[in-house]
């Protein structure tokens, strides 16, 4: 009888071990979708940024450039090349919408962020 007893027991262990096999794995399926999606989210913004700051860098950082000389000894003219109203404004709204853009993600990120922490917050 005893040794009956076991063998249910065994059984019994086997099976919730299995359960809980099932349900680490799908939490393991879960938390890489999660890790893919926010890497990716993660990577979107930082090349919007990166790409924002750079465009900016060279626009506006193009002035700089020219006028520091380190050799000012020579009989040439000052540099006499300026910026129309034009293309300083096509610079500016470029690097506005960049920054909007960047903006946009990172509230999306942000807002994707608070409703998975919401929805954790529910199950516990």
């Amino acid at each position: 009888m005893t040794n009956q007893k076991t063998i249910k027991k065994k059984k019994v262990l086997h099976v919730t071990s299995d359960q809980y096999k099932k349900a680490i794995r799908s939490d393991i399926e879960g938390l890489k979708k999660n890790a893919r999606k926010w890497s990716t989210n993660a990577l979107i913004i930082g090349g919007t940024l990166l790409a924002a700051y750079s465009l900016v860098k060279i626009f506006f950082d193009s002035k700089d450039e020219e006028s520091e000389s380190p050799d000012r000894d020579h009989n040439l003219p000052a540099n006499t090349n300026h910026e129309s109203i034009v293309v300083r404004m096509i610079k500016e709204q470029l690097a506005a919408f960049l920054l909007n853009l960047a903006k946009k993600k990172l509230i999306e990120f942000l807002h994707d962020l608070n409703n998975k922490k919401g929805k954790k917050e529910i199950r516990k």
